[in-house]
């Protein structure tokens, strides 16, 4: 038989979880449903990358192993996207398709010029903290790096 809980355990645990519901949230544990360029840029700072002048239609561009690729600010800010392309490769569309149907997060396509470009995006209506927002910005690494090796 279960014992009922005394008022001095019940009422300290009613003051421990009042506390830890006011206490305020880390950075890292703060949700975002949005996010403004001057955000996304910060992001990238805090990431070690170093962004570069912003469009003014939400692009920021920025440095990714050597290659220049753009972050941009979608939907009123309730989505990031990734993109990054290339000219004058030997990608194939055979090779672009493979990474289509192997891949998962990403998505490749070859433009009306025949060239290549990698793109993630990064959903932010449903609400994520910076530490998910970071790790985008870490898949898009690893995806580059595995894009450039099999279909660059």
């Amino acid at each position: 038989m279960r014992r009922p809980v005394s008022f001095p355990a019940a009422a300290f645990l009613l003051v421990l979880a009042l506390v830890l519901a006011s206490a305020p949230a880390s950075a890292s544990s703060l949700i975002r449903r949005e996010m403004t360029l001057h955000q996304a840029r910060e992001l990238l700072a805090r990431e070690g990358y170093r962004p570069e002048a912003d469009e003014p239609n939400g692009v920021c561009h920025f440095k990714i192993m050597g290659y220049r690729a753009q972050l941009f600010v979608l939907d009123g800010g309730e989505s990031l996207q990734f993109h990054c392309g290339w000219t004058d490769t030997d990608a194939t569309l055979r090779r672009v398709n493979a990474w289509n149907q192997g891949k998962r997060f990403s998505r490749a396509y070859i433009d009306d010029d025949g060239d290549p470009h990698l793109e993630l995006d990064l959903d932010l209506a449903g609400g994520v903290t910076d530490d998910r927002a970071a790790d985008f910005l870490k898949t898009c690494l690893v995806s580059l790096e595995a894009f450039v090796k099999e279909v660059i």
